[in-house]
């Protein structure tokens, strides 16, 4: 590829954002960058790597993009988006929202590329008990569900998640599609 792209993972949840993005850095196929937050540090060992987190007064407006997602908001870094485009290479960031992919489309136009990372309400409430801060909003999950798909206007690619792909082979297969991964 020439030029890179902005590829904004979307999706419910627990629909499996995080596992997609995981297996494309994996393989080298993806630059990604720690967004700020305002939400609050959890456990998940993960958080340091995806999240610089501060206070609502630190939070950073110079070169972020800034985006609300499960009530709380986030910025991505976009000097860093913009190393990876210069040198060709895709960007990849989990969005919650159709808002969000839209701000991105203002200023990265036609190199966003926004893939629905979609997990059916079975697979998603079986994730959700085997995780108990999931189990606990399995609830506001469904609620969630409802007003998702009225946002389905700004997907470009849909990658179904409810399906093991420990390898990621279906996920690259999805993307090669538009030709958006690096390698």
């Amino acid at each position: 590829m020439s030029r890179g792209n902005v590829l904004l993972l979307f999706g419910l949840s627990g629909a499996g954002k995080t596992t997609a993005l995981r297996q494309l850095e994996r393989k080298g196929l993806v630059d990604t960058s720690p967004k700020f937050t305002n939400r609050p540090v959890s456990s998940n060992h993960d958080d340091s790597r995806d999240f610089i987190f501060c206070e609502d007064v630190d939070f950073p407006h110079i070169d972020v993009l800034e985006f609300e997602s499960y009530g709380h908001r986030f910025g991505v870094q976009l000097q860093e988006v913009s190393k990876s485009l210069d040198a060709g290479r895709t960007h990849a960031i989990i969005v919650g929202s159709s808002a969000a992919v839209a701000r991105f489309r203002e200023l990265y136009g036609e190199r966003v590329v926004s893939l629905l990372i979609y997990c059916d309400a079975n697979e998603l409430e079986r994730r959700s008990r085997m995780d108990s801060k999931r189990s606990k909003r399995w609830r506001e999950i469904q609620v969630e569900i409802d007003g998702f798909y009225a946002q389905l206007g700004a997907v470009d690619f849909v990658y179904d998640a409810t399906k093991h792909d420990s390898d990621g082979v279906r996920l690259i297969n999805t993307l090669s599609r538009f030709g958006g991964a690096n390698g």
